[in-house]
């Protein structure tokens, strides 16, 4: 059985008193059971991706610019190799000004990297998460990391 969850922690930048908050359905959960290959020649797919969560920038003045980041907790190992986890944003959100970057898949480590940046209030801007790198001679079992988001003004 393999099954890889993701936890969420939001990190507040309050020089500012701006806001990063996040919704989502529940901790993300690639349970790969179904999937797992069980005849010669079976693989794992390519990837797997989740679109469960939505951030929300707020408490901030309409003109002052942000940037977002992300990173995990630790890696998640698998066997002799480790997996990717990849994001990137799938929309806009609401609000006046519109984020820019993003759009591509950003493999993430445990160093912040910058995700997406905007400004002013943006309301529910869709996440996907993504696995990848997943091998038949992965150890089967659960493996648990934490994407870490925080917000950041310039």
């Amino acid at each position: 059985m393999l099954k890889i969850i993701l936890f969420f922690f939001i990190s507040i930048s309050s020089a500012n008193a701006i806001t990063l908050t996040q919704t989502v359905t529940a901790d993300i959960l690639f349970d790969l059971t179904s999937v797992a290959p069980t005849d010669a020649g079976d693989y794992f797919n390519d990837s797997y991706r989740r679109d469960t969560t939505l951030l929300t920038i707020d408490h901030i003045p309409n003109g002052k610019k942000w940037r977002v980041y992300a990173k995990l907790s630790n890696f998640v190992h698998s066997g002799q190799q480790k997996i990717k986890i990849r994001i990137k944003r799938m929309g806009k959100g609401t609000g006046v000004h519109t984020p820019v970057e993003g759009t591509s898949l950003i493999t993430l480590d445990t160093n912040y990297q910058e995700i997406f940046n905007g400004k002013g209030k943006r309301f529910n801007i869709p996440m996907r998460t993504q696995i990848k790198g997943i091998g038949v001679n992965d150890d089967y079992g659960i493996f648990n990391s934490t994407i870490q988001f925080k917000v950041k003004t310039y």
